[in-house]
């Protein structure tokens, strides 16, 4: 039987709030979460101003390859 299963990584939550924090127009903190994110990776730094919705998502397909459809996390945005 196949059932859904639920993993939460850390990556996921800091790309999921610095999402908000773009939503809410703060640049400096959605920078900051990416940048927690890339240096775990050994990723140079993303500046704030090269922050947007499309480098979150390009970030999350890096990070989380395999774990998560990008459909899901497309179609939560209504893109």
């Amino acid at each position: 039987m196949y059932t859904d299963i639920y993993a939460i990584r850390l990556a996921e939550t800091y790309l999921l709030r610095a999402e908000a924090y773009l939503d809410k127009g703060d640049i400096v903190n959605a920078a900051a979460d990416v940048n927690v994110v890339r240096a775990r990776a050994n990723a140079d730094p993303v500046a704030p101003g090269n922050v947007n919705i499309a480098y979150i998502l390009d970030e999350r397909a890096r990070e989380l390859m395999v774990e998560e459809p990008r459909w899901l996390t497309l179609a939560r945005l209504g893109l």
